[in-house]
């Protein structure tokens, strides 16, 4: 009964960790494209929309 209570702890855990990592970097992506484009964007934006820069960036 034990192992089976760990094992769904650390699934759990896990399910967390990868969650947290997920929207930090969405977090990091949309500040980087807002820090070089000028234009201001959510990190839930940046969850559904994929960014990229067309133009030159000097």
């Amino acid at each position: 009964m034990k192992k089976s209570y760990i094992e769904f702890l650390l699934i759990g855990l896990i399910i967390v960790i990868l969650t947290l990592i997920f929207f930090v970097s969405a977090y990091y992506e949309a500040k980087t494209y807002s820090r070089l484009t000028g234009k201001q964007v959510s990190w839930f934006d940046a969850v559904w929309v994929d960014f990229r820069i067309q133009e030159q960036i000097e």
